[in-house]
C-alpha cells in the first residue's frame, strides 16, 4: 500500500511539472533556446502533370497512393534526367548514380541530384524490383523514392509503376 501511494504522489508531481506553464521568472536562456530551434519538415510531393516516358526513348514512371489514387510522382528517362513535383514545383533532376539490374536501358536503383524552385538542392533515390515484363516493358513490383531536401529533412514513399521504351 505504501509503494502504491508513493507510486501515485511521484506520477503526480511529474504530471503536474510536464503541465506547468512557463511563469515571468523563466531564465531567459530557457526561453531563447526554444526559438533557435529550426521549422522544417521533409520536401512534399506532388502528381507530375505530365509523365509520358518521350518518343524515341526509354524510361521509368513511379506511382504512390493516396487514398484510393495512383499518383504518378516519379519519370525517369535513359539520357539521366528525372523530374518529380517537389512543394509544388516541377524539379528536373540529373542522374548522379545507378545500379542494380537494367531493364529497357532503366537500372533498377537511380540516384539524382536536382534543385527545387527556391534554389536548395535535393537528392532523389528511386530503389526498385523488377516485376513481370511484357512486350516493350516490365512492371515495377515495388520500391522506395526517398527525397532529400538540403536541411537533411527526407520523405519515403512506397512506389510501384512502369519501364518502358516508346518508339
Amino acid at each position: 500500500m505504501i509503494r502504491t501511494f508513493i507510486l501515485l504522489a511521484g506520477c503526480g508531481a511529474l504530471a503536474a511539472c510536464a503541465s506547468s506553464t512557463p511563469t515571468s521568472g523563466s531564465s531567459p536562456a530557457a526561453s531563447a533556446g526554444a526559438a533557435q530551434v529550426a521549422r522544417t519538415e521533409a520536401p512534399d510531393l506532388g502528381a507530375l502533370p505530365t509523365y509520358g516516358i518521350p518518343r524515341g526513348r526509354c524510361g521509368m514512371i513511379l506511382y504512390t497512393l493516396s487514398g484510393s489514387k495512383s499518383l504518378p510522382v516519379f519519370r525517369s528517362t535513359d539520357e539521366g534526367r528525372g523530374l518529380v513535383e517537389i512543394n509544388g514545383a516541377l524539379t528536373e533532376l540529373s542522374l548522379v548514380g545507378r545500379g542494380g539490374e537494367t531493364r529497357m536501358a532503366v537500372p533498377s536503383s537511380q540516384y539524382f541530384r536536382g534543385q527545387q524552385a527556391d534554389g536548395t538542392e535535393v537528392t532523389v533515390a528511386a530503389v526498385t524490383s523488377w516485376g513481370t515484363s511484357f512486350p516493350s516493358g516490365s512492371y515495377v513490383e515495388a520500391g522506395t523514392l526517398t527525397i532529400t531536401a538540403a536541411d537533411g529533412w527526407s520523405r519515403v514513399l512506397p512506389v510501384a509503376g512502369i519501364a518502358g521504351c516508346r518508339p
